[in-house]
């Protein structure tokens, strides 16, 4: 972990810390009359817990899975505190996103949050199948890095939450908190037990104590090593035979410092990437192995922009990934709209990531 990672793991002990010191006194009357401890809301506690972390805190970024009574408490304060916080809200009911929609709307508070209706899916975990929210990136209220999460959802009924924290590995960033409501439950206590089990010392988990249903707090220490830049043992570039190849590793050695983080879409073959001495990531990548091509455009985009929240730099298309900007439309109209074509060959085209 970097220094600065260190810093905002340390950081997000000490504000947990300081909320418990104070958060009973955290004003959640915007809800109307509180809700019981033992219903399926959040409880009032675990309500001012997390009211009082983003007073504390001033996220840039909030996101929550569950919309409900949260939604109004923070879209509130947000609002009412003049906080420059984006708010990110999913839940997978239709019907319970128009309700809460439509009381943002009532209170005048929907410019403070991007509510998204993101149905549930069945996804592959390291092995487990599991529900997974089927969210849009480019709906998310900022492409930032989560700083505060909240998972309330989805309910046991549907699956349970455990899918939901490898999901929140896509959005954050050393430091991110995550808070676990009901998690004196069995089902989440079941998910908690496999978080540690499966991230190790990339997560560190707090039981909270004194809370009606359980509250715990997950901070990210680390980036799990799938969303980590890899570097490959050194070619000699005038080892490459394809004098298209020669050119895209001479203008990239050219184009970027020594720690400039590429992407480059090569089908599986990390050359250019190794002959380069840049480290980066074979896209599309997890857990360090090359995982094909995505699904369709949305897909394509999400993992770039997780890639862009790691500091990628620099997009490469290959000539034999060229084929990409015709068959994926909608990712390429990103791209070109989002951001500027540096250098354009015959056999490549690189993006610089860093110039939106």
């Amino acid at each position: 972990m970097t220094s600065r990672g260190n810093d905002a793991v340390t950081k997000a002990r000490d504000l947990i810390a300081r909320t418990l010191t104070d958060y009973k006194s955290a004003d959640i009357s915007s809800i109307g009359v509180e809700p019981p401890d033992d219903g399926w809301a959040l409880a009032p506690d675990a309500l001012r817990f997390f009211l009082r972390f983003v007073e504390q805190s001033h996220p840039r970024h909030v996101v929550e899975f569950g919309s409900g009574l949260s939604t109004m408490v923070i879209a509130t304060a947000i609002s009412q505190s003049n906080l420059s916080t984006k708010f990110s809200s999913l839940d997978h009911d239709p019907e319970f996103t128009a309700i809460t929609r439509e009381r943002l709307a009532e209170n005048s508070l929907l410019r403070s949050v991007s509510l998204q209706c993101a149905p549930l899916v069945a996804r592959e975990f390291y092995g487990k199948v599991l529900p997974a929210y089927h969210l849009k990136t480019t709906l998310l209220a900022s492409k930032r890095p989560a700083d505060v999460v909240l998972i309330d959802g989805p309910p046991d009924s549907l699956g349970g939450r455990e899918g939901v924290l490898h999901q929140v590995f896509d959005f954050a960033r050393a430091g991110t908190v995550v808070l676990l409501d009901d998690s004196s439950r069995p089902g989440e206590l079941a998910a908690l037990h496999s978080w540690q089990e499966q991230y190790a010392d990339t997560i560190q988990v707090i039981q909270l104590q004194g809370f009606a249903k359980g509250l715990a707090a997950i901070i990210i220490q680390d980036l799990p090593t799938y969303n980590r830049p890899h570097t490959w043992p050194r070619v000699d570039p005038s080892h490459i035979t394809d004098a298209g190849l020669r050119e895209v590793v001479v203008e990239l050695s050219q184009l970027s410092p020594r720690d400039g983080r590429m992407v480059v879409v090569d089908n599986g073959d990390p050359l250019v990437l190794a002959a380069s001495g840049r480290e980066g990531w074979e896209f599309l990548q997890r857990d360090g192995i090359f995982s094909g091509n995505p699904i369709d455009s949305e897909e394509a985009i999400k993992a770039l922009e997780e890639l862009i929240a790691q500091k990628a730099q620099y997009l490469v298309f290959l000539k034999n990934t060229l084929w990409w900007l015709d068959y994926y439309a909608q990712f390429a109209e990103y791209l070109s709209r989002t951001f500027e074509t540096i250098k354009q060959g015959n056999d490549y085209v690189i993006f610089d990531l860093g110039k939106r």
